[in-house]
Parts: structure tokens; C-alpha cells; sequence
């Protein structure tokens, strides 16, 4: 109603460009996930979100400029938790380097296989690392 921001408007045009590229590159490619993000898509797209077929209620379809904000709200509110979380596990590792020498092992087989790069698969190909950060 205002036009007032809490961020500048090069943050919002920057976040949203992000998600219209991963959005439009999975919609061109095929390529799905299980996140966030591809629950957006299926809003956007009108679908259904329960897989049980008698539960299924109709969802309002989101524009773009919606699931942008839903995006943005959610990276926002996961970003203090996973700087608190990787702090604790940064100091847990120095604290026992046993551990850290492990979890460095997993990672160097993980870019061997991958071609040196980090990947999606890559990442899910690491599950010691996985247990040190969610702390299971």
C-alpha cells in the first residue's frame, strides 16, 4: 500500500531472477526435486499437493511475484538456524578432529567421484557429513 521495503529493491529483483531461472531451467530439463521450491512449482502450476487422491483440495495457483516471496520468506528463516548450526559444527569438529578427519575422507572420495565438482548428488552422497550437521 506504502511501497516500503525492509530490503533494498536490488535484493528482491536478485532473489526473484534466482528463482525464475531455477524455475524455468527444471520446468525446460524435467528435472524435479524433493524441496521447497518444487512444491512452489506445483502451486504455480495448480497441481495438487497430496499424493492421496480422496485428500485432494484445490489450491489457489501462485504467480511468480508469490512464489518468489514464498521462497524468499523461507530462505530468510532458515538462515539464522544454519548459521547457528554450522557455528556449533565448525567448533565440534576442531574440538575433535578425529571426526573432522573422517568427514574430510568422505568428502574427498565424494569429489573423486563426482569429477571434483560439487553437485546435488555429490552432496546426497554424503552421509557421515549429513549425521555431523544434523546431529543424528
Amino acid at each position: 500500500m506504502f511501497r516500503l521495503s525492509v530490503f533494498p529493491s536490488e535484493v528482491g529483483r536478485f532473489f526473484k531472477s534466482v528463482v525464475e531461472d531455477t524455475v524455468t531451467c527444471r520446468e525446460n530439463t524435467g528435472i524435479t526435486r524433493n524441496d521447497f521450491l518444487q512444491l512452489l512449482i506445483k502451486m504455480m502450476k495448480g497441481e495438487s499437493l497430496e499424493e492421496d487422491e480422496i485428500n485432494k483440495v484445490d489450491i489457489p495457483r501462485l504467480t511468480m511475484n508469490e512464489a518468489s516471496a514464498q521462497a524468499f520468506i523461507f530462505f530468510l528463516a532458515g538462515f539464522e538456524t544454519t548459521s547457528t548450526s554450522l557455528g556449533f559444527t565448525m567448533l565440534e569438529l576442531a574440538i575433535h578432529q578425529d571426526i573432522q578427519e573422517k568427514a574430510r575422507g568422505e568428502v574427498v572420495k565424494a569429489l573423486e567421484k563426482f569429477d571434483g565438482k560439487i553437485s546435488h548428488d555429490a552432496i546426497l552422497d554424503l552421509p557421515y557429513v549429513e549425521m555431523i550437521i544434523l546431529g543424528k
